[in-house]
């Protein structure tokens, strides 16, 4: 079975969108190579929420991780499902949603 591994940033848009339902199927792995232990769709609806608050500021990963003060690769790790923010960085996105 083919693999991909999605990384970068940027705002370029591919000249081909694939929405989120064709990766419901799909199994989902950290970067040790565990698979994660959530369902595909809770990873989906989480990439959506949190990628989607960002998205809708306008800002980069780097520029919205400051604004919350936080790294990058936390934000990232957010973003990609592997933690969920707490403290005030979670009530500063609940504000945004």
């Amino acid at each position: 079975m083919p693999s991909s591994t999605i990384i970068g940033t940027g705002s370029l848009l591919p000249d081909v969108i694939v929405p989120n339902s064709h990766f419901e199927s799909h199994e989902f792995y950290g970067r040790d190579g565990v698979r994660m232990d959530k369902t595909s769709r809770e990873i989906i609806d989480k990439l959506e929420s949190i990628t989607g608050i960002r998205e809708r500021t306008g800002l980069s990963q780097a520029k919205f991780a400051a604004l919350l003060g936080v790294s990058v690769r936390t934000l990232q790790e957010w973003e990609q499902g592997r933690r969920a923010p707490s403290g005030a960085a979670r009530t500063l996105l609940l504000v945004a949603a």
